[in-house]
């Protein structure tokens, strides 16, 4: 594990202008050409003109992805496609908090909760964290995309991947230490998003104390104590606004019994 300078990867982040709010046409196989690696060569140029969807900057014009219009849910949709920057999806109950981070190529359907399965879960509720723009994948999109099944395999391929990271955090998150907890979850980040630096990786996650301790379990305090003892490890270091993981640290065991928390 650990950010790679080389090999295949999702689309990085990176830095755009504030763009209109309003919904325009986006080439979505230019902004994510990862979708179209499996299309053959000789029909990508095609499946690009194709696959057009409207898209902008959130929060988007007359639309809200919590509560949307009856165009994003209606039966053949895939969902909203991240293109760029950060968001959160947070789980409430039982009084707790579970945080996910969701960034470029990350497919999402923020109206979608599990209230209908589960009765005591609370709201579901989806949170930009920096400048998000995103591509809209309604049924139009879907059916204008149909002659490339390819497209939708990705997509597929890439929520199973989402739900292995998801299964890793929680078997993070019943690690015993505290401070192993909160590296290994910067380290599973900076796996997707992280910055190699000649000192070491930064991780980009413009994410406070308390959502880092949502996400592997630990309330604030604890979070911040644990950052505390990796700084005073060599093990984390602050560089400027951002973190810096500075080696690779032994990796703990993720099957060992964590005990009581």
């Amino acid at each position: 594990m650990g950010a790679r300078p080389h090999g295949p990867r999702l689309p990085r982040l990176r830095a755009f202008p504030v763009m209109s709010r309003t919904l325009g046409p986006v080439k979505v196989l230019v902004e994510d050409p990862d979708l179209a690696a499996e299309i053959p060569v000789a029909e990508r140029t095609q499946a690009v003109e194709a696959a057009v969807a409207l898209g902008g900057t959130l929060p988007l014009s007359g639309i809200d992805l919590g509560t949307p219009p009856p165009r994003l849910t209606e039966p053949g949709g895939l969902g909203v496609l991240v293109l760029d920057g950060l968001a959160s999806v947070e789980l409430a109950a039982e009084g707790r908090q579970q945080r996910e981070l969701l960034g470029p190529g990350d497919l999402v359907r923020p109206w979608l909760g599990l209230q209908s399965e589960v009765g005591w879960v609370g709201s579901v509720g989806f949170q930009p964290l920096t400048a998000v723009r995103v591509a809209i994948l309604d049924r139009a999109f879907t059916a204008r995309c149909a002659p490339w099944p390819e497209i939708a395999s990705a997509l597929v391929e890439r929520l199973v991947l989402r739900t292995r990271r998801l299964a890793l955090q929680t078997l993070i998150a019943r690690l015993p230490r505290a401070e192993d907890r909160v590296e290994r979850t910067l380290w599973l980040y900076a796996e997707r998003w992280g910055r190699v630096t000649p000192t070491g990786v930064v991780p980009e996650l413009p994410v406070s104390h308390e959502a880092l301790g949502a996400m592997v379990g630990l309330r604030r305090p604890s979070t911040t104590s644990a950052i505390t003892r990796l700084r005073e490890g060599g093990r984390l270091r602050r560089q400027g606004d951002t973190w810096l993981l500075p080696h690779r640290a032994p990796a703990p065991d993720l099957t060992a019994d964590s005990g009581a928390l």
